[in-house]
């Protein structure tokens, strides 16, 4: 929650849904030579908890009341690829078929989306207005976009320097837990 109260002391906000985009866009606009840190802007991870939420803090009733901080709303398609749900998701879904049987999904991939910017303006509608805007990948997710577009490469790399540091942390996590134990038990 602390993370969430820092749009109170910024002139430029994003909102984004998840970690993936709070740890890609300040490394972006370093590469970009833009530290964000620098123009006053922060990142907050709603943590799929709903952009429109958030996005209505920075909206108000009468036009003359609203508040001049920019707010930039980073969200996902959630639309997958067709060949997605096979990959991610259960390997029986490689057919059309088998992906219409699947009853109640809260998932929707490509193919089942007839009016691409009717479905896009949908999703932009919910959180925009006055300084607040909206931004939605072409394709499924920030990340995938990325990677689709020629940064795939340095994505996995990231990604596995992610984790092994993840990993490092957790066995030093460890470590100390486990010195803990041995100092309780010496007393003992």
């Amino acid at each position: 929650m602390r993370q969430n109260r820092i749009f109170f002391f910024c002139k430029r906000s994003n909102y984004c849904r998840g970690p993936g985009e709070a740890l890609l866009l300040p490394s972006i606009a370093n590469i970009l030579g833009r530290n964000l840190t620098d123009y006053g802007v922060s990142i907050v991870d709603v943590k799929s908890t709903g952009l429109r939420r958030y996005a209505k803090i920075f909206q108000r009733q009468r036009e003359d009341e609203k508040i001049n901080i920019p707010v930039a709303c980073i969200t996902d398609r959630d639309v997958m690829p067709d060949c997605a749900p096979a990959i991610c998701i259960n390997e029986t879904y490689d057919k059309k078929e088998k992906l219409a049987k699947k009853k109640n999904r809260k998932w929707k991939v490509e193919s089942e989306i007839t009016n691409k910017g009717e479905y896009l303006h949908t999703i932009e509608e919910k959180a925009s207005g006055q300084n607040v805007k909206t931004f939605i990948p072409e394709q499924w997710t920030l990340e995938y976009e990325i990677a689709a577009n020629g940064l795939g490469e340095e994505m996995l790399k990231t990604i596995a320097g992610m984790r092994v540091r993840k990993n490092k942390d957790q066995e030093k996590e460890e470590d100390e837990k486990s010195k803990d134990s041995r100092r309780i038990y010496a007393r003992v």
